[in-house]
């Protein structure tokens, strides 16, 4: 009989994209209710997750207040800015 295929798949990024509210501009969404497809939201609506997006939420509103940004510009103009932020923190 074939063995079953591993079901593990190790650490994985969360494009802060899916903290963007698809149809209202410079809001940034955290929690549960972010965007995913219901696959990825097993694995993003843990506590400890969930509540690193609110902290990726705020850091991301706080690069683009002090750099005059809209928050869709500072993810893409800053994103390495926010990346560093987050692991330092």
């Amino acid at each position: 009989a074939a063995a079953a295929p591993p079901t593990h798949c190790g650490p994985y990024g969360i494009p802060l994209r899916m903290l963007m509210a698809k149809d209202v501009g410079n809001l940034l969404l955290a929690g549960r209710n972010i965007s995913a497809t219901h696959v990825a939201l097993g694995t993003v609506r843990v506590m400890g997750t969930t509540a690193l997006t609110g902290q990726a939420a705020g850091v991301t509103a706080a690069v683009a207040m002090a750099k005059n940004r809209c928050l869709e510009e500072a993810a893409v103009v800053d994103i390495r800015e926010i990346q560093q932020k987050l692991l330092r923190e």
